[in-house]
């Protein structure tokens, strides 16, 4: 398990307190993506590491789930969780 501090790539799960609705994003900070991009390089896979995308991507400039916090906090109250996160939809229909 990673220390906090340097965590450098997080599911993260979001619950809006105002309506209820779950959130889904994952962190990911500029050296893991560089790293992440250099694996993919000859691959056949993101045209050879030419791009790299996840639904729910959000890029830090460091590591560390302070960071993490940081930017969560700020897109609550700039009210960015609806424009940069992908709202996760229960499946009332799926059989139990």
């Amino acid at each position: 398990m990673e220390a906090p501090e340097t965590a450098d790539y997080i599911d993260v799960f979001v619950t809006l307190h105002d309506d209820g609705s779950n959130w889904i994003g994952v962190f990911v900070s500029l050296g893991k993506l560089e790293r992440l991009m250099r694996q993919l390089d000859g691959t056949d896979e993101c045209c050879g590491g030419l791009y790299y995308y996840e639904s729910g991507l959000v890029l830090l400039r460091e590591p560390g789930v302070d960071a993490m916090f940081a930017a969560i906090q700020d897109m609550v109250d700039e009210d960015g969780i609806r424009r940069h996160l992908v709202r996760q939809v229960e499946d009332d229909d799926e059989d139990v």
